[in-house]
């Protein structure tokens, strides 16, 4: 019996297990040694084929359900495929046009823009689509202006050194008049300016106390900008469209993985939490299973960051099953990060309005 050196021993069990992982993907079925026979022209005996398998089941890289003969992928499985990947797929051409399409009729709201990048991400996925705009501890401070409205309210306008502009309306017990705004305003710039939202918050508190004396009206006002300009409304969700496709998967057909899907849905906790610790990778990343999070073991999460300015910002990304096509899905989400980049650094006008005289 002929002894296969062990760099061409490995390079076969790397191609069966690519195999597995494929046919697993496009059919959702156990894969047996047959399968492969008939599918793949590798050369090899049935009798070899099963017992590579079978050694990848024993290094972890497949198990077997129940009594079936085929083999489905672990995580560890995925893992491998994925980092296998050496070039990320080619996007079809009509898939890159749907996507330019999109983004050539965006409109000015940054609400917007997220809706539309989800819609985009779930449509070419059939899976779903989300994304995690940038939050209040990353987006740093450039200017707040305060626009009366009625007696009873003022608008406040939070413009990040990014660009993004945030409106809030404030509610005060009686409009202060124009003299007040601008003080108050002055007082926020200056020693707002380069903090972050939520530092921002904090700062205004530790500062009231310099407007106690004589100036009981601007003390009012900026308690009122303090509890609403930067308190909880600020907190913005994340973006997900498609959910009703992950339904179609018949992982998901059961009762109690169509529970957890929804309760990841709607609580969106350990989503945002993967995605706000996913800013400190930069580009293209793929979480799969358990990874990193218990509630996304039935998962695979393909994501990526977008930018302003070269600071990344925000992250955006396809939730599908293990069983996803991984370089599709990787192809899809990298090439509408570009995009959503190209959008925010070449359209300074989408995220911000000018002021009077700009």
């Amino acid at each position: 019996m002929r002894i296969l050196p062990s760099d061409e021993h490995d390079a076969r069990k790397e191609k069966m297990l690519q195999a597995v992982v494929h046919l697993y993907i496009k059919t959702g079925k156990p894969v047996g040694s047959s399968t492969i026979v008939d599918n793949y022209h590798l050369n090899l005996s049935p009798a070899t084929i099963r017992n590579v398998l079978a050694e990848l089941e024993t290094e972890g890289f497949l198990t077997h359900p129940h009594t079936s003969a085929g083999r489905v992928p672990t995580d560890k499985g995925y893992r491998s495929y994925v980092d296998s990947i050496v070039q990320i797929q080619k996007l079809a051409v009509d898939d890159e046009q749907r996507i330019r399409e999109e983004y050539s009729r965006r409109r000015r709201e940054i609400d917007d823009l997220m809706m539309s990048t989800t819609r985009v991400l779930s449509a070419l996925s059939h899976c779903a689509g989300f994304i995690l705009p940038p939050t209040a501890n990353i987006e740093k401070l450039r200017r707040v202006e305060l626009v009366p409205v009625d007696e009873h309210h003022v608008l406040g306008v939070l413009v990040s050194q990014t660009g993004f502009v945030r409106n809030q309306m404030i509610e005060v017990d009686t409009l202060p008049d124009d003299e007040t705004l601008r003080s108050a305003s002055r007082f926020l710039n200056e020693r707002l300016e380069g903090l972050s939202f939520t530092d921002a918050q904090s700062r205004i508190i530790t500062e009231l106390s310099q407007f106690q004396r004589n100036r009981h009206d601007e003390t009012e006002l900026l308690s009122a900008i303090s509890k609403h300009l930067f308190g909880s409304e600020l907190k913005k969700d994340i973006y997900v469209e498609g959910a009703s496709n992950m339904l179609k998967f018949p992982e998901f057909r059961d009762y109690e993985s169509m529970r957890n899907f929804a309760q990841l849905v709607d609580e969106k906790d350990a989503l945002e939490q993967m995605l706000t610790k996913g800013l400190t990778h930069k580009g293209l990343q793929v979480w799969i299973g358990a990874e990193h999070a218990p509630e996304l073991k039935d998962f695979s999460v393909v994501t990526s960051t977008y930018q302003v300015k070269g600071r990344q910002i925000g992250v955006l990304g396809i939730l599908g099953p293990k069983r996803m096509q991984y370089e599709r899905m990787m192809s899809i989400v990298d090439t509408v990060a570009k995009l959503m980049n190209r959008v925010l650094e070449g359209n300074r006008e989408f995220l911000e309005e000018p002021r009077d005289g700009e």
